[in-house]
């Protein structure tokens, strides 16, 4: 992680929710929101290697009648 995106999570995050009278969603809140965002990236690698492997692999031969 890069230092701008550790300054950024770390320290102006939870300064701005203070400010903002943020306390946090409650415990299975937080576990859905997290499971539902690892899903969906789980799903965008998925995409993504499927776009690829389409994009790389070999057009079939197609065949010419005789006439």
């Amino acid at each position: 992680m890069s230092q701008n995106r550790r300054f950024a999570v770390f320290a102006q995050l939870p300064i701005a929710a203070s400010q903002a009278g943020a306390t946090g969603g409650a415990a299975r809140h937080e576990l859905v929101m997290k499971l539902t965002h690892i899903v969906a990236g789980l799903g965008l690698g998925a995409a993504w290697g499927l776009l690829i492997a389409g994009f790389s692999k070999k057009p079939a031969a197609v065949e010419t009648p005789d006439e």
